[in-house]
Formats: structure tokens, sequence, C-alpha cells
């Protein structure tokens, strides 16, 4: 139960960065052109997209793989890390629905808990 917790705070602290990189806004091209931005590359991000944005979502995702796997050391098979190519594909899907799905069960166990 506790690695649940320690995965769920980890998890919880992370979803911050997640939010804020989903939801950034270009404010002109020139940042665009800076970061290496395509047309592909706009939010809301989807499988399909493509470019800057993407591999950095990708990046963080890693990040959250990472986490889960040295707390997990030991206990079960280390998850792969996604390829950091900027493509939004399946397996960058993936891990994002997973993402999603483990926060949504972290907030019913804290609402449980509140309650």
């Amino acid at each position: 139960m506790k690695k649940v917790i320690i995965i769920t705070g980890l998890l919880a602290v992370t979803g911050l960065l997640t939010w804020f990189i989903l939801r950034k806004k270009k404010n002109n091209t020139e940042d665009s052109l800076l970061t290496g931005a395509s047309s592909a590359d706009t939010f809301p991000l989807k499988k399909g997209s493509q470019g800057a944005n993407v591999k950095r979502l990708q990046t963080h995702l890693n990040g959250l793989i990472e986490n889960a796997n040295n707390v997990m050391s030991g206990i079960s098979t280390p998850d792969p890390l996604l390829v950091t190519d900027g493509i939004f594909g399946q397996l960058t899907e993936k891990e994002v629905l997973r993402y999603y799905s483990v926060k949504e069960v972290s907030q019913t166990l804290f609402n449980s808990k509140n309650m």
C-alpha cells in the first residue's frame, strides 16, 4: 500500500508539469520557430501530432515511467521508456491514458480519505 501511495504522490506532483506542457499556448510565430514547432504540433496534442511539444510530452512521460520503475524495482518488470521521436503514436497514447487512469485512481483515493 505504501508503494501505491508513493507512486500516487509522484504522479500528483508531476501532474502540474504535464498540465502546463499540455496547456501552453504559443504567443507568436517567432516562438514556434525557436522551439521547432510545426503546424502539426498544435494543442491539444493527440494521436498523429508531431513536433517539439510531443517530444516534450514524451520526455515528461519517460520521467513518470522512470519514477514508477524505481518505486517498483524488485517487484515487477520495469516498463520500457518511450522513444522521444516527437511523434504521438500508439505507445505515447497508451502512456498518456495510463497516466490519467492512475491519476483518476489517486484522486478517488484522496477524496475517500478526506470524507
